[in-house]
């Protein structure tokens, strides 16, 4: 896995890319700014996980792998640990275990193979059991996993839906798709087609405007496989708001069969995106006002 920064020839360039051996699977990004993501190897069916800084793309750690080395997965990120997951089998998307690390170190702090995880709120973390006639809900220390309550679901004593003062998308802007409902449609449509073939272009386009920036992201036919499938590129670009032409522009994936939603996306003063399913991005924004 490689971390590095990219600025020469006058040449706008990411401000940090960070390359797995494998597909990044997931991403999630935490309050105190790090990204934790998966880098799966499907070829090999192991995961490792890794995790960066937000605003650098620092690795604090990377390849960490456990004892189940495919079917675990990031459940989320709470108050400075990071909580996985493996599954009650193969066959079923149901979570099961809790697999709780420390998100500077990545070091595991501890684990409890007996319940489902549910939710982490007001500093504790909620998790079920099913046994023969009823379910049974249990509030654990998000320290150390020890439970210090057990209740019935009808016992009353709370809510067991996740607050949603507890679900943060603070500072993220995803994109929209394109079409003929958009408010100012004939002047983005312009500006759009000014620098990509509406004729030639696969599905949908997805764009965010903000500020004096537009981006947008596109698929257009690149090719055909020996199959006579069609081959896409997914293209992505940047242009000032007003006219200015492009500022940046990079191809996500020169070959895929069908066309990626949510290629792209911005979160505080960046502009991140996965290119060739393996090197996670990002632009800053004050870079692309720069040449605006």
């Amino acid at each position: 896995m490689k971390w590095f920064s990219l600025f020469r020839d006058g040449k706008l360039k990411p401000a940090w890319q960070f390359k797995t051996t494998g597909i990044i699977w997931r991403i999630l990004f935490s309050e105190s700014g790090k990204i934790v993501g998966e880098d799966r190897d499907q070829a090999k069916k192991t995961v490792s996980f890794f995790c960066l800084k937000e605003l650098t793309g620092e690795v604090l750690w990377s390849g960490l792998t456990l004892d189940e080395r495919w079917w675990i997965g990031i459940e989320t990120i709470y108050e400075g640990i990071v909580y996985l997951h493996e599954y009650v089998q193969p066959d079923l998307p149901q979570h099961f275990k809790i697999i709780a690390l420390d998100l500077e170190t990545g070091k595991l702090l501890w684990r409890n193979d007996e319940l489902q995880p549910l939710f982490p709120a007001k500093g504790k973390i909620y998790a079920t059991k099913d046994l023969f006639e009823k379910r049974i809900y249990y509030e654990l220390n998000c320290a150390t996993g020890e439970i210090e309550r057990e209740f019935s679901e009808d016992g009353g004593e709370m809510s067991l839906r996740r607050p949603e003062e507890e679900i943060s998308h603070r500072d993220f802007v995803f994109p929209e798709v394109f079409a003929e409902e958009v408010a100012n449609y004939d002047q983005l449509a312009q500006l759009i087609r000014s620098h990509c073939d509406f004729r030639r272009v696969v599905g949908k386009i997805e764009y965010v405007q903000h500020g004096d920036l537009l981006f947008f992201n596109y698929h257009e036919k690149s090719g055909v496989r020996a199959s006579q499938e069609p081959l896409l590129k997914n293209c992505l670009k940047v242009v000032g708001a007003e006219g200015k032409g492009v500022i940046f522009s990079d191809l996500l994936n020169e070959n895929t069969l069908a066309p990626t939603p949510d290629s792209f996306f911005l979160k505080g003063e960046q502009l991140f995106y996965i290119k060739d399913k393996n090197t996670l991005t990002a632009i800053r924004l004050e870079d692309l006002r720069r040449k605006v």
